[in-house]
C-alpha cells in the first residue's frame, strides 16, 4: 500500500511538472504495486500504459528492468505466454542500448520459464549466468534472489544439499553486509556527519565568507593565512592525482 502511494504521488508531481519519462516510471510501479496487492487485472494494463508512456519521448532510460518488472507481475499472475513475450522484449532492448544493469535479473527471469517448461538445463544455465552476474555488480539483494530460484531448482531435481549450501553462502555474507551498513549509517553514521560539519563551519568561520562580515576584529590575518593553506594543500593534492 505504501509502495502504491508513492508511485502516485510522483505520478502525480510528475503530471505536473510535464516530466513524462517519469510519469511512465511512476505508473509502471503503481501498476506493480496493485498486482502485488493481488489485483494483476488492473495492474498489469497500468503497467503497460505507463511503458508505452515512457518510450513516448524517445528514451529508453531503465526500460530493460521495468520490463523485467512487468514480466515478473505476468509471471505471478500466471500469464506466462505474455511473460515469455515481454522477456523476449526486454533481452532485445538491453541488447540495443547496452544496459548492463538489468541483465543479472533478466536472466533469473529466463531462467524461471524455463523452469516452468520443465527444462531444467537450460534453467540452471541461465540462474548461474545470473548469480555471476550479481556478485561482479555487488548486487547483494539480487544476488539472494537468484540464488533463491536456483536453489528450488535443486530442490526440484533432488539437489537438497546444494541447494542448502548455496542459501547458505548466499544469505551469510548479505545479512552481514547491510548489518554492516545499518550500524555504519546509525548513530555511528550521525556522528562522523556531525563532525563533517563541525568542521565545516569552523573553516568558514576561520574565513572562507570574507565578504560576510563574520569576521571578528582580530581574526582576518589567520583566517586568510588558514585559507591560503587550505587551497595549497588542495591544489597539491589535485596535482598528485593527475600525475
Amino acid at each position: 500500500m505504501a509502495a502504491r502511494q508513492r508511485a502516485l504521488e510522483s505520478a502525480a508531481i510528475s503530471r505536473e511538472h510535464s516530466f513524462v519519462l517519469m510519469h511512465g516510471w511512476a505508473s509502471v510501479f503503481e501498476g506493480w504495486a496493485l498486482a502485488e496487492l493481488g489485483d494483476p487485472d488492473s495492474g498489469i494494463p497500468v503497467m503497460r500504459e505507463g511503458l508505452a508512456r515512457a518510450r513516448t519521448n524517445g528514451s529508453s532510460l531503465f526500460l530493460p528492468v521495468l520490463f523485467g518488472v512487468l514480466t515478473e507481475a505476468q509471471l505471478k499472475c500466471g500469464r506466462v505466454s505474455e511473460a515469455r513475450t515481454t522477456l523476449a522484449e526486454a533481452l532485445a532492448l538491453a541488447a540495443r542500448t547496452g544496459d548492463q544493469v538489468s541483465l543479472s535479473e533478466l536472466d533469473r527471469l529466463a531462467g524461471e520459464l524455463c523452469l516452468i517448461d520443465g527444462a531444467d538445463v537450460r534453467a540452471e544455465q541461465h540462474l548461474r549466468v545470473a548469480l555471476e552476474r550479481t556478485r561482479v555488480q555487488g548486487a547483494k539483494l539480487l544476488e539472494l534472489r537468484t540464488a533463491v530460484s536456483l536453489s528450488r531448482s535443486w530442490l526440484a531435481s533432488g539437489k537438497r544439499a546444494e541447494a542448502h549450501d548455496l542459501l547458505t553462502r548466499a544469505r551469510v555474507p548479505t545479512s552481514a553486509h547491510f548489518c554492516r551498513r545499518f550500524r555504519n549509517d546509525g548513530m555511528g553514521g550521525q556522528r562522523r556527519r556531525d563532525v563533517r560539519v563541525a568542521r565545516c563551519r569552523q573553516h568558514r568561520g576561520a574565513g572562507f565568507e570574507f565578504g560576510r562580515g563574520e569576521l571578528r576584529d582580530g581574526q582576518g590575518d589567520h583566517a586568510r593565512s588558514h585559507a591560503t593553506s587550505f587551497s595549497r594543500r588542495k591544489l597539491h593534492r589535485h596535482s598528485i592525482q593527475l600525475e
